[in-house]
């Protein structure tokens, strides 16, 4: 004992050697991070509601028409108040429309009726029959000096029967994060979605 000598004098820590408070906060950030966002991203994979127009490409394949935005709305608007010149989006809509009428369904414009609905508010289906009125008014070939007729239905949810409207051409609005795609997958499988 008499041959023991004292390097240097203990002395305690100025940080506990365990738990270490930076390295757990850093791990339990990330790990709470991932926790928090996991159940997030797998509903985001799981969820089949239509949100983009890309959704509703995939859920109908080609019988998209393009999205019928508030703007292309006011100039339909204008268009049918005012007769001012169309512009650029409304004129694309019409042009992709007529194209759609002629290749699929009757192959040909209708002769009376066009009818329009919305899965959503009955402001898409108004904003619907403005735009359609339009185009149509822009690209329907007609013999008579009279117009086609645009006829705005009920939101799909406050149709009763599809029955009377069978054989006619019908346009569904779809508004972003109301349908799921199986919804809609049915609706443009069955006999209306000529």
């Amino acid at each position: 004992m008499n041959q023991a000598e004292i390097i240097s004098d203990a002395r305690v820590p100025t940080y506990p050697a365990f738990p270490k408070v930076i390295v757990n906060t850093i791990v339990g950030t990330i790990l709470g991070g991932i926790l928090l966002l996991a159940p997030i991203a797998i509903l985001d994979v799981m969820n089949n509601r239509i949100r983009t127009s890309e959704d509703l490409r995939q859920a109908i394949a080609v019988r998209a028409l393009p999205t019928v935005t508030q703007k292309m709305a006011a100039q339909a608007r204008r268009y049918l108040k005012n007769g001012k010149a169309p512009g650029r989006e409304l004129k694309e809509f019409g042009e992709m429309m007529s194209r759609r009428l002629l290749t699929e369904g009757h192959k040909n414009w209708p002769e009376e009726y066009i009818y329009v609905t919305a899965i959503g508010s009955k402001e898409h289906v108004t904003a619907m029959q403005d735009v359609v009125k339009a185009a149509a008014s822009l690209f329907a070939p007609r013999t008579d000096a009279s117009p086609l007729a645009v006829v705005a239905l009920p939101q799909v949810a406050r149709l009763p029967s599809w029955e009377p409207y069978q054989g006619g051409t019908i346009l569904v609005g779809v508004a972003a994060g109301e349908a799921e795609s199986t919804e809609i997958e049915r609706m443009s499988g069955s006999e209306l979605a000529q």
